[in-house]
């Protein structure tokens, strides 16, 4: 819902105080204040979130390529061919 936005100023026209402060509250940050802070509020922790989610995301696959490189390799096993 705010992914296509970076600026309050794109939300604001668009949503009422009521819907954003909804928002704010179902995110559990501040909800109080007028629609541009509740819209700049909304927008950070969207931010903040996505950081968080990289992060993890960057871990993950740091862990997971560590334990693939310690894991020995299993070697191909080609097949002879068939004599007709």
């Amino acid at each position: 819902m705010l992914a296509p936005y970076t600026h309050p100023d794109q939300i604001t026209p668009i949503f009422s105080r009521r819907t954003l402060a909804a928002l704010a509250r179902r995110a559990g940050i501040w909800n109080g204040g007028n629609k541009w802070g509740l819209a700049n509020g909304l927008l950070g922790w969207r931010d903040e979130c996505r950081r968080k989610g990289q992060q993890f995301h960057d871990e993950t696959t740091a862990a997971a390529r560590a334990l693939r490189a310690g894991q020995p390799r299993q070697a191909r096993m080609f097949l002879p061919e068939r004599s007709a």
